[in-house]
């Protein structure tokens, strides 16, 4: 690191940071109860996934500790008495250092992503940026004040995006009415199928193979997708092979999402995801908006069936009814909520921009508060060289190693970098 105060140290990370034994502080995955006494931190994306009483598995410490995922690089604030959850270091700020400043400073030089691995290795190789203690309260300060000005910011994006499913929501329901007359998928439908229920061989090339997930938005996503052989494709029956026109509606899992077929381009979904094929007596977009109304989705609740993973039945498909007015009513319908479903598309996507712009500036200010930038100097603060050197010289009661202390470099005219 460049460019520090001169009143700053870089410091090795294993010399300013303790690793805290874990043993007899793990809670296994299948232990993990909804509620408890002692809230157990693991290296997931969550901030909690579970709870235990066990009060022996909780660490009595009289400071924050930092939990630190190996596999997922998630960095955790825990304040005691707290469990982890496997394969999670524990980190305890030496005396030159405070719990929230190393929180914070972990998250600008974590490694990168080496998926499945360990990381930890990494980060031990890493320095740390020190400043005075006093700086370093104001420091944590000045990025709390600005992340909640970003947390309210992201809740107040958060609260359009529900009103946005409002009134995607209230639209469907107004438009498509009650007392239009009432037919099966079946009776308006050529054909209501789904994938091959055998997994396909999977090829590194040829025709696209859709899961759930590439639907799950609403709209066919064809990136990151699996693929099979076009001979596979070509020996499945036509109805297995979706169209132009063709409504698919996930029926396992995250069941009861319409979507419709826009694009030319062969593809084949798996078997949790049915292929509606309408008939000329409905519009394939009035299909595709009348299977998202709250009546399509009570009566797919209705006949879903299972336990760990609820699946809508191709049978209990072809009974769910529908409104059906005229063809011109349909296309009419459709055409009004094409237009509000475009002017809530363009929402979402400035609201995705946000949220982006929200994540960036996260990082900035981090990189600005590491840096020096974010944080007024104090004359009267101790140097952190000096005062590294003075803990390094004194009793440890930790069992750090002597602090090795490097200042920040500076140019012919005497000035940090």
């Amino acid at each position: 690191m460049s460019g520090l105060p001169s009143s700053w140290a870089l410091a090795a990370f294993n010399d300013t940071v303790e690793t805290v034994s874990t043993a007899g502080h793990v809670v296994e995955t299948n232990e993990y109860a909804d509620d408890g006494s002692i809230p157990v931190l693991t290296q997931g994306a969550t901030e909690l996934d579970g709870f235990t009483d066990d009060t022996s598995k909780a660490f009595d410490s009289n400071r924050s500790l930092i939990v630190f995922g190996d596999h997922t690089r998630a960095v955790k604030l825990g304040k005691p008495p707290f469990a982890v959850g496997p394969n999670t270091r524990v980190l305890a700020p030496g005396p030159g250092l405070t719990s929230k400043y190393l929180y914070y400073q972990l998250l600008t030089i974590l490694p990168p992503s080496r998926g499945y691995g360990r990381h930890y290795q990494f980060l031990a190789r890493s320095q740390l940026a020190i400043a005075p203690l006093g700086e370093q309260e104001r420091i944590v300060a000045a990025i709390e004040e600005q992340f909640s000005r970003l947390d309210a910011g992201a809740a107040a994006l958060g609260r359009v995006r529900q009103n946005l499913k409002r009134i995607r929501a209230s639209a469907l329901e107004s438009e498509i009415r009650r007392q239009w007359p009432q037919r099966t998928l079946e009776e308006v439908c050529l054909s209501v199928a789904d994938g091959d229920h055998q997994p396909p061989p999977q090829s590194s090339s040829g025709v696209p193979f859709l899961v759930i997930g590439n639907v799950r938005s609403g709209h066919i996503d064809f990136s990151n997708c699996r693929r099979v052989s076009e001979t596979y494709y070509g020996r499945l029956h036509p109805k297995r092979r979706p169209q132009v026109g063709d409504v698919l509606y996930t029926v396992v899992g995250s069941y009861g999402i319409p979507v419709l077929v826009d694009s030319k381009d062969p593809f084949c979904v798996q078997r949790h995801i049915a292929i509606l094929r309408p008939s000329p007596k409905v519009d394939a977009r009035y299909l595709r908006y009348a299977l998202g109304t709250g009546s399509a989705r009570g009566q797919a609740d209705s006949c879903a069936t299972g336990t760990a993973q609820m699946t809508v039945p191709l049978s209990g498909l072809r009974r769910m009814t529908i409104g059906v007015p005229t063809l011109d009513e349909q296309r009419l319908v459709a055409r009004r909520l094409d237009a509000v479903e475009s002017a809530i598309d363009r929402i979402e996507s400035d609201i995705n921009s946000f949220t982006r712009r929200l994540r960036t500036l996260r990082s900035s200010i981090l990189a600005a508060a590491f840096s020096g930038k974010l944080s007024l100097r104090d004359p009267n603060d101790e140097p952190a060289s000096l005062l590294l050197q003075r803990i390094a010289l004194g009793p440890s009661s930790n069992g750090h190693k002597a602090v090795r202390v490097g200042r920040p470099r500076r140019n012919r005219a005497g000035i940090p970098e």
